[in-house]
């Protein structure tokens, strides 16, 4: 158990995050509704049924139990993530977070010199990556599959909601918002999730909006800051994640949509909350070797973020708000 919370904590604690509630956590309660009401549901009830309740324009069409989609919304939900991006040492994916190519004398990356993408793009951002690929020939499978089953039993559902597009091909004022759903999923036998699924908002965990774009297909959006919740021992806490980028391909055969998200993770109050848990021991092991490896969100002379990136794939789905 010790080297295995090692290593989550050497891969980043943003892949910590994401599975740390435990095989035998409950499953999420659906927000407006109740395991009864579910059942009753329909192919009947599936379809918008308008309450005069709330502003229409603001809210939509409402639903089940004043249940309502956002009128004209595309929704994504994430349903697999791999931090496993450095195919080579020195080679990673990601995104250039500072819009730079840092070397050794770079004061806001601490020294740390950026790395290549595998298309040859310099000053990719990706720590996480280079620590990942140290450790993934002996730890990296049990990582993957603990990210998956977090997906799969419905503890980690991050929706992507697209409003006011009018092109899905080309469309520079498109608006995202970022929510962690809520929903017993159904997956398929490729162990992604099935498209088209229902997901209702989780609002216990506050909602990011941000402007974004799409390019030949492409959706683009950042930089943003957005948060993910980490239930561990007897803490709960929310990792900050800053800077955030996301890129996403619109068009798909198959309605596996690939793409990856990034940005830099704020790794000093993660620890101080695990000192305080049953990882106290484990956080303080690799403290240093983490704050050695930090290479942004520099203040004082000091970086207090890891860089990070992530590649997804996502599916199509509906997601259910209440007022």
């Amino acid at each position: 158990m010790k080297n295995l919370w090692s290593v989550f904590l050497l891969t980043g604690a943003f892949s910590m995050s994401l599975v740390a509630c435990g095989e035998d956590t409950a499953s999420p309660v659906t927000p407006g509704t109740t395991p009864e009401a579910e059942e009753e549901l329909t192919e009947e009830d599936d379809e918008p049924i308008p309450v005069a309740m709330g502003n229409e324009e603001e809210f939509g069409q409402y639903i089940q139990e004043e249940g309502y989609i956002e009128e004209g919304s595309i929704t994504f939900v994430m349903s697999s993530l791999s931090f496993d991006l450095q195919p080579e040492e020195g080679i990673s994916d990601g995104f250039n977070l500072d819009s730079k190519v840092s070397d050794e004398t770079d004061e806001a990356s601490c020294g740390h010199v950026d790395q290549v993408s595998g298309d040859g793009e310099e000053g990719i951002d990706n720590k996480i990556a280079n620590i990942f690929w140290i450790f993934k020939d002996l730890y990296g499978p049990p990582i993957s599959d603990l990210l998956s089953n977090a997906i799969q039993e419905g503890r980690l559902l991050v929706m992507m909601e697209l409003l006011n597009v009018d092109d899905l091909e080309n469309d520079d004022d498109v608006t995202l918002r970022w929510y962690r759903g809520a929903a017993v999923p159904q997956v398929g036998i490729s162990g992604d999730l099935l498209s088209s699924q229902t997901y209702y908002v989780d609002d216990t965990m506050e909602k990011t909006v941000t402007e974004a774009f799409i390019e030949d297909g492409v959706l683009y959006a950042g930089p943003f800051d957005y948060g993910v919740p980490l239930e561990i021992f007897d803490a709960n806490i929310i990792i900050n994640i800053v800077d955030g980028q996301l890129r996403l391909d619109l068009n798909s055969e198959d309605g596996k949509h690939q793409g990856m998200l990034g940005g830099s993770v704020e790794f000093k109050p993660l620890l101080e909350e695990l000192y305080q848990t049953g990882a106290s021991s484990e956080a303080h092991v690799v403290t240093p070797y983490i704050e050695q490896e930090a290479d942004s969100l520099q203040k004082d002379g000091q970086c207090l973020g890891l860089s990070m990136a992530a590649g997804i794939v996502a599916v199509e789905g509906f997601l259910v708000h209440y007022p």
